[in-house]
């Protein structure tokens, strides 16, 4: 019974970020491109809005976007790794749930 309501809280809940996800995987599509230096990753992060940190232990720029009209377990987790020369090498969108 509590996976259910589980899985349906994360059904609706996932819509609710479904349509800022997109906007934010179609911002890094367009702005971002391989081999980009890191102050440009930051540039275009800082100019959405978003606030990031860079995990120097990873390599990578990282993001936690959330909406409180989606409650405090959902959110968007956005991961910008870099090379060893500091040039972005990918990113990752993706929408994220934790049980309370």
């Amino acid at each position: 019974m509590i996976g259910l309501i589980l899985s349906a809280l994360s059904a609706c809940s996932g819509s609710c970020l479904k349509s800022r996800t997109a906007q934010i995987r179609k911002l890094l599509d367009r702005e971002l491109k391989v081999g980009d230096p890191r102050e440009k990753v930051e540039k275009v992060l800082n100019s959405a809005g978003i606030a990031h940190e860079y995990d120097r232990f990873q390599n990578r720029d990282q993001a936690t976007v959330t909406d409180a009209r989606c409650g405090p377990y959902d959110a968007i987790s956005i991961y910008v790794n870099f090379d060893s020369a500091g040039k972005m090498a990918k990113w990752e969108v993706f929408e994220s749930h934790t049980a309370p």
